[in-house]
């Protein structure tokens, strides 16, 4: 398995949009676990550079099968999510919080000019 630098793991992190919080727990490690990587202080296993290399394919794949649905639909205008419970709402199935919606979906925007983003209850402005 490949290592993961602590650069390398809080880039992913961020790229991710989840807090340290979140990554934490799904990681099942300390919350002072995430900090000492992301700063660089401790060495990251194997097994949770593979973790996270695994979120960030994942998230790679959503931000693909989004971008060809909305080019698809022709949509100009696409919701996101204010917080995790408006999320689950509509995606109860999705395990990711809401930052991490939202950081697809600004990857998204950058693939699609043009490309409007709101939230559920915002009305977007000629």
């Amino acid at each position: 398995m490949e290592t993961m630098t602590g650069a390398e793991f809080r880039v992913a992190r961020e790229r991710l949009g989840v807090t340290g919080a979140w990554i934490a727990a799904q990681l099942g490690v300390q919350d002072r676990t995430v900090r000492r990587w992301d700063a660089g202080t401790s060495v990251i296993p194997p097994r949770v550079a593979a973790q996270v290399r695994s979120m960030l394919a994942a998230t790679d794949d959503f931000i693909d099968q989004v971008t060809a649905a909305i080019r698809e639909d022709g949509d100009t205008v696409v919701p996101i999510y204010i917080d995790d419970e408006q999320l689950w709402e509509h995606w109860p199935d999705v395990t990711y919080p809401a930052s991490w919606h939202r950081a697809a979906l600004g990857r998204v925007a950058e693939r699609i000019p043009g490309l409007r983003l709101r939230y559920m209850h915002e009305e977007v402005p000629e």
